[in-house]
């Protein structure tokens, strides 16, 4: 904690380093913020805000027209967030990859909060590898719990935090790991929590705070259950609310004045501080959020206050930083100062325990106005929703249609969409209805960074700048190359494929099949790739969000989509220069060539090294997504020649067998190494690799059923079947995937020629599998291209018979790719 006056708010939003900034508040100033706050923490390169507030407060401030935000939902995510009784954390939480820092305290986002209340404030810097990142990870965990049920969208962004910060994504074991004490939903009381912490007999205890609940519930509990031999209550008679009653209610507390405390009493007190005074001369010191309340200590979870503090162990020290060693001393409170307190208590409402106002929703700009939820747009009309820039009216809906995700609230007028950053509902009766309107494309793209942001534009700028290409795998090149690789579990989500339960024991016993069972199970929880990571995050475009082409996902604004007059870009266009398309095209296969090459060297480090075999198959699905792009855009791409292509075919093929052979074959076997190092779990990138690498075989012209007859000699012959066999693994692989069997059917529905050989070798692969299982006779009829096994190796696999030579057989080794020659009676056919 840093010293008394030591702390300055303002300064610590000036810290670089930063990358993110979520802030927790009870009550805002939206001016202040936007105007002050905010404006320091983009200065200095924090690009992803979020601020978490109390959602009855959000729609007090947001009901007055003058003080309503201008920037909201755009340059940062606002959220208004409903407790059982209020959201009344009071924290800053600066975010970088390598540090963070957490600043716990009693103050509001405002001025007074900032500086003109008495205010306590503690600062913990964070290290990620270290004992301190539990405390970053626990206050991350309280944040994805109150943000648990917004919008999916909404949580979207609030997930982004994980792109720049994935050692947030970390378990948090005990409280014991980290000093702070935290209300979330289901949660325990901060009172049962900070119980467990009192591990002597307490001898005196001191409480200062600005509010307390009218029974005093909270001071009698600390009475009752801890017996000190004296409590201490500090107030400050000018602007305390406590009941009149309090010296009845708890009689053996001494209630005193604080203003006679030295520079405690020049400002209004806003601090909430607890000290328990042990009686072996030790004692702890809680500060934070937490008001001298029931709703604040003593309700579980959703019943009462969302409260964030933390314990000080030194509380001996912390004390006397505050300058409050001499409180017990002070002069109990006159009968004039109850008085006082009694007066305007009937006046002034509680800052904690009482809600005003009703609280907002949201709205989630598309490219054709705003969707927000059906209980926001119920009994309404379009003529009955206003559309508000900052307080100003700026429009009207034009119209209200069902979407998939509530209802569209239409605005086709750009002008008015751009400005746009509340919608107001006016019911018959009652106050407005408000819906904060997040612009989630733009707060997405702020937390990716400049690697995303600028791979994003290459990705959907294509078409007709040859830049673009170049940046592309530029920008791919160094993420799937420079980038650490983690892996983290995932939950379902909408949109892609997640794990399922265990697989049972009778899905994993396929001894005899070519694949290692461990990489075969369908049912094995899944794992994925840290998002934080601009490899992840290119991962994510190429694959998932591809099948519908980004250029066609919704937009921030209506103007990105819609054409412009007609001749207004013709003088532009004139001044345009035609691309070379054979030299770009020439381009771009040497430059894939070259992650085809850096790609293997990986791979053969991974199995050379015996490690690292998770890291090679997350870059391998990276760089396959990339040729898939490449190859699916050639169809679309108007400064492409005919028959110019921007992946080298051969090349390509080249490149699959030095794949499936690291991956699969018993050697190398990185498949199975990858599965082993993720705990024996799953995970998607793996599942991308069987995809797209049977999917690369069959793209090369890779047919089974033409591979003998189609060839025009012996040697021919040869290479079609060790071809066949280093594709066998991988279309066996896919088989048991049902991911990867639904991502390769995927691809090959958007490539139409592909489409019948991808069908026809998936129930071959089944065909294969099922026979596999029952043939394990000595075969006297081997032909080239039969499938076969070994029968009297230790561990036999699956192979391809790609010679015949008198009585034996040779089937393909696939750690060398040469054939190996059996005697009859040596092997099975399987197929």
């Amino acid at each position: 904690m840093a010293k008394r006056e030591d702390l300055s708010l303002y300064d610590e939003l000036k810290l670089k380093g930063f990358e993110a900034c979520i802030i927790a508040t009870y009550n805002m100033d939206f001016a202040f913020y936007e105007r002050v706050l905010l404006r320091r923490l983009q200065s200095v390169g924090c690009r992803h805000n979020v601020v978490l507030m109390d959602a009855a407060q959000c729609g007090k401030e947001l009901a007055i027209e003058s003080r309503a935000p201008h920037f909201a939902g755009a340059d940062y995510a606002l959220l208004p967030i409903k407790a059982g009784g209020a959201f009344h954390p009071k924290f800053i939480f600066l975010i970088g990859r390598k540090k963070a820092r957490l600043i716990v305290g009693s103050h509001n986002v405002s001025v007074p909060g900032f500086g003109l209340s008495r205010e306590v404030t503690t600062a913990l810097d964070i290290e990620p590898e270290g004992s301190t990142s539990a405390a970053g990870r626990a206050i991350w965990g309280f944040v994805r719990a109150w943000t648990a049920d917004l919008p999916p969208d909404i949580q979207k962004v609030v997930a982004a935090t994980d792109r720049i910060a994935p050692w947030l994504t970390a378990a948090v074991a005990s409280f014991a790991e980290h000093p702070l004490l935290m209300t979330v939903p289901d949660g325990k009381s901060l009172w049962e929590q900070l119980r467990s912490r009192l591990k002597s007999k307490v001898a005196r205890v001191f409480v200062v705070s600005p509010y307390f609940d009218l029974s005093c519930s909270f001071l009698r509990t600390i009475d009752k259950e801890v017996n000190p031999k004296e409590l201490v209550v500090a107030l400050q008679p000018m602007h305390s609310l406590i009941s009149q009653k309090a010296r009845s209610l708890v009689p053996r507390a001494r209630f005193v004045d604080v203003t006679g405390l030295g520079d405690w009493g020049d400002r209004r007190l806003h601090a909430k501080i607890l000290k328990f005074e042990f009686q072996n001369g030790e004692s702890l010191v809680v500060t934070g959020s937490a008001n001298a309340s029931a709703p604040a200590w003593l309700s579980i979870g959703n019943d009462g206050n969302a409260e964030v503090v933390i314990v000080h162990e030194n509380g001996n020290q912390v004390w006397r930083d505050l300058g409050l060693d001499k409180l017990g001393k002070l002069a109990v409170l006159s009968d004039g100062d109850w008085k006082a307190i009694g007066d305007r208590a009937a006046l002034e409402p509680d800052d904690s325990e009482t809600p005003i106002g009703q609280a907002p929703t949201f709205a989630v700009a598309t490219s054709e106005g705003f969707v927000v939820s059906a209980g926001f747009a119920k009994g309404l009309t379009a003529a009955d929703i206003y559309i508000v820039a900052g307080g100003d009216l700026v429009g009207k809906a034009e119209a209200l249609r069902t979407a998939a995700k509530g209802i569209l609230v239409v605005c086709s007028d750009p002008k008015v969409f751009d400005r746009a950053t509340l919608l107001k509902g006016r019911t018959k009766r009652g106050p407005d209805r408000i819906a904060v309107i997040h612009r989630v494309r733009s707060l997405l793209d702020r937390a990716a960074g400049t690697t995303h942001q600028a791979f994003r534009r290459a990705l959907t700028g294509l078409e007709g700048d040859p830049e673009h290409l170049s940046q592309l795998i530029q920008i791919v090149e160094k993420a799937i190359f420079d980038t650490t690789v983690s892996l983290q579990e995932v939950q379902e989500a909408a949109g892609r494929v997640s794990g399922r339960q265990k697989a049972k024991p009778a899905d994993i016993e396929h001894t005899s099949l070519m694949v290692s069972a461990k990489d075969t199970i369908k049912g094995r929880r899944r794992r994925r790739v840290s998002v934080a990571t601009d490899l992840a995050l290119i991962i994510d475009a190429l694959i998932y969000r591809l099948g519908q082409g980004l250029q066609h996902e919704d937009t921030d604004s209506p103007a990105s989509v819609r054409a412009g007059e007609p001749g207004a870009d013709e003088e532009e266009d004139e001044r345009r220069e035609e691309p070379d398309g054979y030299a770009l095209a020439k381009l771009c296969r040497g430059k894939v060539n070259r992650l085809f090459r850096r790609m293997a060297q990986q791979m053969e480090g991974a199995v050379t090294r015996g490690n690292g075999a998770t890291t090679a198959v997350v870059q391998l699905a990276a760089v396959l997504g990339v040729v898939k792009h490449l190859r699916l855009s050639e169809r679309s791409l108007s400064w492409l020649p005919r028959g110019e292509t921007l992946v080298d075919v051969g090349h390509a093929w080249e490149f699959f067998m030095d794949a499936s052979r690291l991956l699969h074959a018993p050697t190398c076997n990185l498949a199975s190494m990858a599965i082993e190092e993720s705990a024996e779990l799953e995970f998607d990138e793996l599942t991308i690799c069987r995809a797209l690498l049977a999917w690369i075989a069959l793209d090369c012209e890779l047919d089974t059923r033409t591979a003998v007859a189609a060839a025009e000699d012996q040697e021919e012959v040869r290479d079609n079947l060790i071809g066949i066999a280093y594709f066998l693994p991988v279309i066996l692989a896919c088989k048991r995937d049902d991911q990867a069997d639904a991502m390769l059917r995927s691809v090959a529905a958007e490539q139409k020629s592909r489409e019948e050989p991808v069908l026809y070798h998936l129930q071959w692969a089944e065909s294969v599998e099922r026979a596999a299982a029952s043939n394990r006779r000595p075969a006297e009829d081997l032909k080239r291209g039969s499938i076969a096994i070994p029968l009297k190796m230790a561990s036999p696999h699956l192979s391809v018979v790609a010679d015949i030579q008198h009585d034996k057989a040779g089937i393909v080794d696939l750690d060398t790719g040469e054939v190996k020659f059996f005697k009859s009676g040596y092997l099975g056919r399987v197929l």
